[in-house]
């Protein structure tokens, strides 16, 4: 029967690959009833999760997109501000009033940009309810602010609804199985695919059966022993 007492031995990173050499091997026999066997398609999904789950990582790749977008909403709120405090002076003396009614607002939240996400987000919201607010409603055709309005709203929320999709995306990530819980079901599974293919070896009684277990206990030895050989330095 194949040895499978090296497996818990073999290091993090290479289990996936001695693995595939097992799956590799495993469809080069073109074996039917190996192949098609619960025990070998489980080793297959088994393998699959591991690879996945290694890989992933809390980093998300939403996160540039999320920073690119948060510099989009600062870049119209800042230039929207600009705008109306340029219209403070005016040569139109109308437009004086009805500026200075709007910068209060914008006034009421300083540095908005500088905040933190959540709370530029909420502060964002509130401005932006205040500018569409009915009494402000004829000041804002004056000065034209409505263009200026819309794109802010339309960035916060393009980014707000960004920030969900990272939520999403993190939640995910993080219920992936430990590293630990994932090679223990993989080496699980292969020992349990090696005791399989000892099975058919005893049932079918068959040279070519014989000759498939002997040529996996060679891959396997073969990716494993040198994973597994220490040099003098490592023995100190």
């Amino acid at each position: 029967m194949a040895s499978t007492s090296k497996l818990s031995k073999i290091p993090v990173a290479s289990l996936g690959g001695v693995t595939d050499r097992v799956i590799t091997t495993t469809k080069e026999s073109n074996l039917q009833d190996v192949i098609t066997d619960s025990a070998f398609t489980n080793l297959e999904e088994k393998s699959k999760r591991y690879t996945e789950g290694l890989s992933k990582r809390l980093y998300s790749k939403l996160t540039n997109d999320m920073v690119a977008l948060d510099k989009k909403r600062d870049g119209i709120s800042r230039r929207m501000d600009e705008y109306v405090l340029s219209l403070l002076e005016s040569p139109i003396e109308t437009m004086h009033a009805p500026a200075r009614r709007v910068y209060d607002i914008i006034e009421r939240y300083p540095n908005v940009e500088s905040e933190a996400y959540a709370d530029e987000s909420k502060h964002l919201r509130k401005m932006i309810a205040e500018l569409r607010d009915a009494s402000l409603k004829d000041d804002v055709t004056l000065l034209n602010l409505k263009p200026w309005i819309d794109a802010l709203e339309a960035a916060n929320e393009e980014f707000e609804a960004k920030i969900i999709e990272r939520g999403n995306d993190l939640v995910a990530i993080r219920e992936v199985q430990s590293a630990t819980a994932l090679r223990r079901d993989l080496e699980q599974a292969l020992r349990d695919y090696f005791e399989f293919v000892h099975g058919m070896v005893v049932t079918k009684k068959t040279e070519e059966y014989k000759l498939f277990e002997k040529k996996l206990q060679e891959r396997l030895d073969t990716a494993i022993n040198p994973l597994l050989r220490t040099t003098p330095d490592d023995k100190k």
